[in-house]
């Protein structure tokens, strides 16, 4: 039995051609040693983290 993949919509389509794009980028990016360590990673978000749990605190009435 052969089956055949359903046509993506426009909505998948383009969602997929800016998937294609991003891992491309990403992927010039590993080439060109624009990277950062995990631990690097880590601190960065970690960083960021307290900084919305800074700005969307909610204050004890």
């Amino acid at each position: 039995m052969k089956t055949t993949a359903a046509k993506p919509t426009p909505q998948q389509a383009a969602y997929d051609a800016w998937h294609d794009e991003q891992v491309r980028l990403g992927l010039e990016d590993i080439e060109a040693g624009n990277v950062i360590s995990h631990e690097d990673a880590i601190r960065q978000m970690d960083a960021f983290m307290k900084k919305l749990e800074k700005k969307h605190r909610v204050k004890a009435a």
